[in-house]
């Protein structure tokens, strides 16, 4: 029983990942600058500064995670269709 509890925990900490990693790929895809990559919710317990972007592991895994991503901070100057369809599909990945 504890082993199953332990791997329900790990699997759904690896999707979480996943779902996560999606939003991230698709803000760098459209060249959005992405701030945080966070797994987890609560306080901090690791934290790591990779290029722009801060890798933060939190203490209560798996519930939760976020990507922080500033949509004013582009290689795009102005607001055209590319970019707006990269904020909405940054949303929805």
């Amino acid at each position: 029983m504890k082993m199953q509890i332990l791997e329900m925990f790990y699997l759904l900490t690896i999707i979480t990942i996943i779902h996560e990693l999606g939003h991230f790929l698709v803000a760098k895809y459209f060249g959005f600058n992405v701030k945080e990559f966070s797994i987890g919710s609560g306080p901090e317990i690791f934290g790591q500064k990779i290029r722009d972007t801060k890798i933060v592991l939190n203490l209560a895994l798996p519930f939760g995670g976020h990507i922080s991503v500033d949509f004013e901070v582009t290689k795009f100057k102005q607001m055209d269709d590319r970019r707006l369809v990269g904020i909405i599909f940054t949303s929805l990945a």
